[in-house]
């Protein structure tokens, strides 16, 4: 959405997933947030097994890390080699 609150846009709702627990990175142009696709009590907690990161524009979506046997919440953006902020390629 802009500064004053207008042109608000969804960013994520993919269909049979629970999205959740959005973090966005240091620049504002790129957006992790955790999915799903088993409506449990884990996701209504915002745990799931995938983590998901996309372009501020939508553009992009991409799963960086899935492990059924994982529960992950809230992504955080760390410093490093490879995890410069900024949007995402495609």
């Amino acid at each position: 959405m802009s500064s004053d609150g207008s042109n608000l846009r969804r960013l994520t709702d993919t269909p049979r997933l629970s999205e959740s627990a959005a973090s966005w990175d240091p620049s504002g142009q790129r957006l992790a947030y955790v999915a799903s696709g088993v409506t449990s009590l884990g996701d209504i907690l915002g745990f799931a097994d995938t983590i998901v990161e996309q372009n501020a524009d939508g553009t992009c979506r991409t799963s960086v890390l899935t492990d059924p046997g994982f529960a992950f919440y809230g992504p955080a953006w760390q410093p490093g080699p490879g995890r410069a902020a900024g949007r995402i390629p495609c």
